[in-house]
């Protein structure tokens, strides 16, 4: 696992995407779940909201995608993944829900990849890490009866953390501000 903060060196760029992402113009879609079935035993307080600039499956480009290149490129290169392709980019917001809701661990992809998560403005709403291995079970990741915190990564605007896709993580919401917002990208080895 790896953090870096002051990712990215134009506030310029940074407040343009803060502002385009929270306009009337940018096109957000809900789920009922952050990431996974479990978040559905309380959905009035994990719907989440979501925008794909890319999947690579779907063939999903966004409108916004270009927008967006220039902040991915940089955060490859501050990563060190020069080596690996973008598989998906995708924009998650959570909404403050007036107390902390941490939300249930998942991976993203049972196939082997790595995960940037990238804090796009100023809030809060940790991501926790976990210490329990991916097993697959038929086809999906085994869920674990419990999970063990192993990291709690505190949300800086225009910070990063890279890591392990295998790894277990989970979001949480924002308590101070009133919403968080977040790039993930996935990447498989090339």
């Amino acid at each position: 696992m790896k953090t870096s903060n002051n990712v990215i060196k134009s506030n310029l760029y940074l407040d343009y995407l803060n502002n385009l992402v929270l306009s009337d113009k940018f096109g957000w879609k809900y789920i009922s779940t952050t990431a996974d079935v479990r978040d559905k035993l309380d959905s009035n307080l994990n719907g989440t909201f979501y925008h794909n600039l890319y999947h690579h499956l779907n063939d999903i480009k966004s409108e916004h995608y270009d927008v967006f290149l220039p902040l991915v490129f940089e955060l490859l290169e501050a990563s060190g993944l020069n080596n690996y392709k973008v598989i998906r980019s995708r924009l998650g917001l959570l909404q403050n829900r007036g107390k902390s809701i941490v939300h249930a661990p998942h991976v993203d992809y049972i196939e082997p990849h790595k995960t940037i998560i990238y804090y796009l403005n100023q809030s809060d709403g940790s991501t926790f890490f976990y210490n329990e291995d991916m097993v697959i079970e038929n086809n999906l990741p085994k869920m674990h009866d419990t999970f063990t915190v192993s990291h709690q990564n505190i949300y800086k605007k225009n910070s990063m953390v890279v890591f392990d896709g295998h790894t277990y993580h989970s979001s949480s919401t924002p308590i101070q501000h009133e919403n968080r917002i977040v790039l993930n990208i996935n990447l498989i080895s090339i």
